[in-house]
C-alpha cells in the first residue's frame, strides 16, 4: 500500500496536503451481482454526482467540523469571510463525482450492506482513468468522447473518521486558508495556491464522516474539472426508491482485460 503527496507552493498547503494523500494500492468495490456483471460485461464505471451519493447530514458534517475551527481562530470579516467559502465549496462538491472503494479485500461490514459481490481493481485503475478515461457527450445526432485527461482531475483518497484527527485537520484548514488569502494575488504563487486550497477544503467537506460509520474503511474515488475549466459533465439519472440519482458513465479503454483482477462472490 503506498501514497502519493502531491507538490504545493506553501507550506501550509503541504501539511494539509499530507493528511490527504492520494491512495496508490488495489482497489475493492461491494456492490451486488447486476452491478458486477454490468461493469465487467461493459467497462463502464457507474460516477455518482455529489447531489445524489453525499447526503446533506455528510455534507454538513464536514461544515460544521470547519466552521468551529474557524470560530476558534478567527473573527470579524475574516471569519465571515472563510464561512462564506466553506458554504460555496459546498455548492460546488454537489457537482462533483464520486465512486466508493475500500482497501480492505474482506470488509464484512460492506458485503453485507452494499451487496455480497466484490470486485477487485488493480492499483493504478484510477490513475487509467484520469489519463485515459473518457465519457460520452451528446453532439447532434451522435456522440462525441469526452477525454478526463482534457479537463478532469480525478482522484482517490481515504475518509477521515478518527474526530482527533479530523479537528486536526480543520485547524490545518483554517491555517492554510490564512497564509494563501494573504498572498499577492497578482502573484503565480497564489493562482497555484487558490485552486489547491479550494480542492483541499472540498476534501473535508466529503472525506469527513462521523467516527459511527468506521466499519465502511472507505476511499472514495473524485472526478472534478481542472482550475479554470467550466466543463458540463453529461450525465444519466435513475430512480432509486422514491429519489433519483444523477450519475456519470465513465469508461478506461480495455478496462475488463487491464484493470479488472477478480470478481468475486463473497455472501
Amino acid at each position: 500500500m503506498k501514497f502519493h503527496v502531491k507538490y504545493e507552493p506553501c507550506q501550509s498547503l503541504r501539511v494539509l496536503g499530507e493528511k490527504f494523500p492520494i491512495f496508490q494500492g488495489n482497489l475493492f468495490h461491494y456492490t451486488d451481482e447486476q452491478a458486477a456483471e454490468s461493469i465487467s460485461a461493459t467497462g463502464d464505471l457507474w460516477l455518482t454526482r455529489g447531489d445524489s451519493f453525499l447526503d446533506e447530514n455528510e455534507i454538513r458534517y464536514g461544515a460544521r467540523l470547519l466552521y468551529s475551527a474557524i470560530e476558534r481562530s478567527t473573527d470579524g470579516e475574516m471569519r465571515r469571510s472563510f464561512i462564506s467559502t466553506i458554504d460555496t465549496l459546498g455548492e460546488i462538491l454537489r457537482r462533483h463525482y464520486l465512486m466508493s472503494f475500500t482497501s480492505n479485500a474482506e470488509n464484512r461490514h460492506l458485503a453485507k450492506n452494499y451487496g455480497g459481490t466484490r470486485i477487485e481493481f488493480r492499483e493504478d485503475t484510477w490513475m487509467l482513468l484520469r489519463g485515459g478515461g473518457y465519457c460520452l457527450t451528446p453532439q447532434g445526432d451522435g456522440f462525441r468522447a469526452q477525454h478526463f485527461i482534457d479537463t478532469l482531475n480525478v482522484e482517490c483518497c481515504h475518509v477521515v473518521y478518527r474526530a482527533d484527527e479530523q479537528s486536526y485537520i480543520s485547524d490545518c484548514a483554517v491555517s492554510a486558508m490564512k497564509e494563501v488569502y494573504s498572498m499577492n494575488q497578482d502573484s503565480i504563487e497564489y493562482a497555484l495556491s487558490i485552486f489547491s486550497l479550494r480542492e483541499k477544503l472540498a476534501n473535508c467537506l466529503a472525506l469527513f464522516k462521523s467516527p459511527e460509520f468506521c466499519a465502511e474503511e472507505e476511499l472514495r474515488l473524485f472526478v472534478y474539472p481542472r482550475q479554470g475549466m467550466t466543463t458540463s459533465l453529461p450525465y444519466d439519472s435513475r430512480m432509486s426508491g422514491d429519489r433519483r440519482v444523477f450519475y456519470m458513465k465513465a469508461r478506461i479503454p480495455h478496462l475488463v482485460r487491464d484493470c479488472i483482477v477478480g470478481v468475486q462472490k463473497i455472501v
